[in-house]
């Protein structure tokens, strides 16, 4: 007959005993070894992401002109250039700031032209723009 723990004998409960702690214990080591494969997924793309900056920060070095970055209404959110000597205006004086706020009014111009074509054309591509 069976005991209240649905074991029939003091050997059968060692064994339940034992088999609940195992499960306990296994339990355990797979939560261990989701949060382990959580840290090196994380230091996985960490380190990717490392990675890819440096190479991009190097691409971006090695061309010698000067790049601004602006939003689909002519904001200028950043910049890259070789030295503050090439440019007109320090970045702080015109990152925030509307192309029509800094450029010349004939400038601005043939940037928003171009710009509203590239932007009718539905291109994801950049814009190179010569201004001389």
């Amino acid at each position: 007959m069976a005991n209240s723990w649905g074991c029939r004998s003091s050997r059968h409960r060692e064994f339940a005993g034992d088999r609940a702690l195992w499960l306990q214990q296994r339990r355990r080591k797979r939560a261990e070894l989701a949060v382990e494969g959580q840290c090196l997924s994380f230091a996985h793309a960490n380190a990717s992401l490392t990675m890819s900056e440096t190479k991009n920060r190097a691409i971006l070095n090695a061309v010698p002109d000067l790049m601004f970055i602006q939003t689909i209404d002519g904001v200028y959110v950043d910049c890259h250039f070789k030295d503050t000597r090439d440019l007109l205006l320090r970045p702080e004086n015109f990152l925030g700031k509307n192309m029509s706020e800094v450029l010349p009014n004939d400038v601005a111009d043939v940037f928003w032209n171009a710009s509203n074509a590239r932007a009718s054309r539905m291109s994801r591509s950049f814009t190179n723009i010569v201004y001389r």
